[in-house]
């Protein structure tokens, strides 16, 4: 067949097993409105069959449709309608006829010529689908092989890989559910997600005890499981998230997020390593510092400290009262250590029915030749008994005898972050473009969990540099992305900071943000002492030179005093002289002590500082700012008035075309976060005000980056790193050190204030200035900061807790001094700390009862001094006795015994006439 040749379409054939139609789309077609808006009074949708030819036709509000279709001969339509009710009368179906056409029913019910009197047809039945029970299949089948092996020994199966469920027990009904399943179920789905949100509240404040005592609960497994489910409901999903960081992250997570504007950096080599590169100084992907950081404590396991090995046994006894074979399947626990010579098998009492527990022993070679192979070793029958033992028949640990010593439980954090990390990934790269059914329902319950993980990951340095930067690139892959591509394969990709994410998410991306820029700041500290370091040792040769040319020189004795003056001054003097050269002029600085390459070193320094700490301009402002600064001819008025002026028109000099700078990752990204935060606040109106503090303060943070240097370099102690074990010692003494400077202080005040007392009661006046009470704030303030350090050292300071109660009335007066006297310090060595809040006793509190009572006894001298109205009692003092009695309140077990203490000192008080301060 030729090019020319034309070819015509004969016939067409389609074939369909069903023809579905929708209303809208039928009520569009007939109407002329071009809004597309639906009937508001409703519509008349019409079928038509023609039984001679055989085609089907659809009209809509009595005009008729392009739908037309051929049935084939002996063809049988079922007609369906499937819709959303929305009200009792939403749908009516009828047998009409038009003059042209007969009912249905003409067609279907042929019997009215077997009866002799007419009769009306029967009445239609329309069938309804009705949900009557809904199951859950698993998304994999178990591979199972089966095998007979003989007739005598039967049949062996064998599964490959189990497939893991989560089941929910409901013991009023005595079944069990697949926790996926609880989607159908929406008051087992909220009780179950306020479920985990009271486990979360438990181990609130580092309740370790609580928290150890959960994982029998919610163990790894469960964790695991819950957060690799795709199919897990969103609450539940959030509820397994949160608890998992309430159990084993949030204790040391909190205590690395107070303690992250301080830096205590040795002066170790591996600095001027890390530093060696630039870039190192202004990065917000590498983890490695040299600073000192809290490493993560967590225990080793929940109920031993070794790896566990488990088999299971089936015996089968014959017991006296029943006289037949029972099975019991009997767990036995290995720790890999010695080879065992037999088995201790133990059986709790309510599996027997018995009054006591029994313990059999068995060779264990001779029952599992395979558990010999390896080296184990059984725990004694003692400790089985006490671990195993329980009401619930389980096999849980839960004998703590005491909580000192604990931490939070183990759990495997490796796992958890690569997880975490692909996961994340996954969810921004199905999220590139509308996602109709995201993990957990919706955006924020697909983003949220994964982002808090991530940040409690980061906090306590789990996350490694290679997730870091997988992180920043998710985030922003325009800039972090080496590879990217703007206008091939990632013409349309998008960062977290590009999608339209729910409010929840931008909560979440902000701490993340946050905890980046923490880290960048502590690069740049760290680079700072690195320069610092070799800067400094120069300028100290430098002064060396300039010291022994002056003493070998023949200067006349006033010259060289005069030259000698810089050495003679204290050293904090001598580096502002030194270093004081950033406003002087040409003539003063050749007289400035220090010389031309220090100068020029410090300054390539500072302008290299500023040059990152700045946020860049973008490319839009980089154009207006050369349309300003280039040379334009000026116009000829300007001229005309020059030339009359007698002046001579200015030779525009040449301007010399500056290198653009070369701009890394993360300065880059300071643009991009503002101009993000920026369009954040712009585009909707924002509901959280938590999430419009945490923009702003971001916001803040870009343009405050010197600042931010400057107040953490207050809070910066450089020491060697000779000396670490030194200062170690040093911070646990100093302590001591201390307190007992602020007893001293306050023995001495007593003995002072007794002494002016007359033994008429006259006051005598004492000329010298009484300046105990600023050495009690400032050992105060120090205490106060030695508390919050560690745990440990809130221990220490616990010690001398009835003394700080003893003394706890002196300096409430004044309301400066709030965080500055010794009931502060009392509260701080038990703040946050649930064992030892728990060993508070009611003769500590009896003290501070007294002490609240007399609040109502007497005015506040200070505040009647200034001219405040005489109230009767002293409120700032009531206030911060009531403060610490908030701090005495723990959850856990003994909350019973804690309220116990405070009605007792409640009722104390009552007893002391204390009724204004209620």
């Amino acid at each position: 067949m030729s090019e020319s040749d034309e070819v015509y379409l004969a016939h067409s054939v389609e074939r369909h097993s069903c023809y579905m139609f929708r209303a809208d789309e039928l009520h569009a077609e007939v109407t002329s409105d071009t809004g597309g808006k639906g009937a508001s009074q409703g519509m008349f949708v019409g079928c038509f069959i023609d039984t001679a030819t055989g085609f089907i036709t659809l009209q809509c509000d009595g005009k008729e449709t392009r739908h037309k279709y051929r049935m084939e001969p002996g063809t049988k339509l079922f007609p369906g309608v499937f819709l959303e009710p929305t009200s009792k009368e939403t749908l009516q179906i009828e047998l009409g006829r038009t003059p042209t056409t007969l009912p249905l029913s003409a067609a279907v019910l042929q019997n009215s010529d077997k009866h002799v009197i007419p009769q009306m047809p029967p009445r239609l039945k329309v069938q309804i689908l009705k949900p009557h029970q809904w199951s859950r299949v698993p998304n994999t089948s178990l591979k199972i092989h089966a095998l007979k092996l003989s007739d005598i020994r039967g049949w062996s199966m064998l599964a490959e890989d189990a497939v893991p469920m989560l089941a929910l027990h409901i013991p009023e009904e005595d079944r069990c559910i697949d926790i996926l399943e609880l989607i159908e179920y929406d008051k087992l789905l909220s009780f179950h997600a306020h479920s985990l949100a009271l486990y979360c509240a438990v181990c609130y404040q580092s309740n370790y005890r609580a928290a150890h005592t959960l994982c029998s609960h919610v163990d790894q497994k469960q964790l695991l499981y819950a957060m690799q489910s795709e199919y897990m409901s969103g609450p539940l999903r959030m509820g397994f998230y949160n608890l998992l960081i309430s159990l084993h992250l949030e204790s040391f997570a909190n205590t690395m997020e107070v303690t992250q504007n301080e830096f205590i950096v040795p002066l170790r080599p591996e600095l001027k390593e890390i530093y060696a590169q630039e870039e190192m100084g202004n990065s917000m992907s590498a983890t490695h510092t040299e600073s000192f950081l809290d490493a993560v404590n967590i225990s080793s396991h929940t109920q031993y400290d070794m790896t566990f090995f488990s088999c299971v046994f089936i015996f089968f006894f014959i017991f006296p009262s029943s006289r037949h074979l029972t099975p019991l399947v009997a767990l036995c626990v290995f720790v890999r250590r010695n080879p065992p010579a037999a088995i201790t098998l133990f059986l709790p009492s309510h599996t027997l029915a018995a009054a006591a527990p029994l313990v059999f022993t068995f060779d264990l070679r001779s029952i599992c030749p395979a558990c010999c192979s390896e080296q184990f070793t059984i725990p004694d029958s003692q400790s089985l008994h006490s671990t195993y033992d329980t009401p619930s028949g389980g096999y849980i640990s839960t004998n703590i005898e005491t909580i000192k010593g604990l931490s939070s439980p183990h759990f495997p954090l490796d796992v958890a972050r690569e997880f975490v990390m692909c996961a994340l990934s996954e969810a921004v790269k199905t999220n590139q473009v509308h996602n109709r059914d995201p993990i957990g329902g919706s955006n924020e319950n697909l983003f949220v969990p994964l982002l808090k993980l991530v940040d409690k990951l980061l906090l306590v340095g789990i996350l490694q540099d290679d997730d870091i930067t997988k992180l920043l690139i998710m985030i922003d892959p325009r800039n972090w992305d080496p590879d990217y591509d703007p206008e091939g394969k990632d013409e349309n990709r998008k960062g977290l900071v590009d999608m339209e994410i729910a409010e929840g998410v931008k909560l979440q991306l902000c701490y993340v943000l946050h905890h980046l820029l923490d880290l960048q700041k502590r690069h740049r500290v760290e680079s700072l002492i690195a320069f610092a370091h070799d800067y400094v040792g120069e300028v100290q040769q430098d002064q060396l030179r300039r010291y022994i040319e002056i003493k070998q020189s023949d200067l006349p004795s006033s010259v060289a005093a005069k030259k000698t003056r810089e050495f003679r001054c204290p050293p904090r003097e001598q580096m502002n002289a030194i270093l004081g050269f950033k406003n002087l002029t040409d003539e003063e600085l050749e007289e400035t002590p220090c010389g031309e390459d220090l100068r020029k070193k410090l300054l390539d320094y500072h302008d290299r500082l500023m040059t990152k700490a700045k946020i860049p301009a973008g490319p839009e402002e980089e154009g207006e700012a050369e349309e300003t600064q280039s040379p334009e001819s000026k116009g000829v008025v300007s001229k005309f008035v020059m030339i009359l002026g007698g002046q001579k028109e200015e030779v525009a000099e040449e301007v010399v075309a500056q290198e653009p700078e070369v701009l890394d990752p993360a300065d880059k990204f300071k643009k991009v976060l503002v101009d993000t935060i920026v369009r954040w606040a712009s585009e909707s109106f924002i509901e959280t005000p938590v999430l419009i503090r945490e923009m702003f303060s971001l916001l803040v943070r870009q343009y405050n980056s010197i600042g931010e240097m400057m107040a953490a370099l207050e809070k910066t102690y450089v020491i060697s790193s000779n000396t670490k074990k030194d200062v170690e010692t040093l911070w646990l003494c100093l302590s001591k050190n201390v307190m007992a400077v602020m007893m001293n202080t306050l023995g001495r005040r007593a003995q002072a204030a007794g002494e002016t007392q007359t033994p008429e009661g006259e006051v005598t006046q004492t000329k010298e200035k009484d300046t105990s009470h600023e050495m009690v704030v400032a050992c105060c303030k120090f205490l106060c900061y030695f508390c919050r350090t560690g745990r440990q050292n809130q221990k220490a300071m616990f010690d001398h807790l009835p003394f700080l109660l003893e003394n706890s009335y002196i300096l409430l007066s004044r309301p400066s001094l709030r965080g500055s006297t010794p009931l502060d310090v009392a509260y701080s060595s038990l703040m946050d700390n649930t064992e030892l809040a728990l060993a508070l006793r009611e003769h500590h509190l009896e003290k501070i009862a007294v002490y609240l009572s007399r609040c109502g006894l007497q005015s506040n001298s200070e505040l009647v001094e200034k001219g405040y109205p005489d109230l009767g009692w002293d409120p700032v003092e009531g206030e911060r006795y009531l403060d610490f009695l908030r701090f005495c309140v723990w959850v856990g077990d003994c909350v019973g015994g804690r309220l116990t203490i405070l009605n007792l000192s409640w009722h104390s008080l009552k007893q002391n006439g204390l009724t204004c301060c209620g």
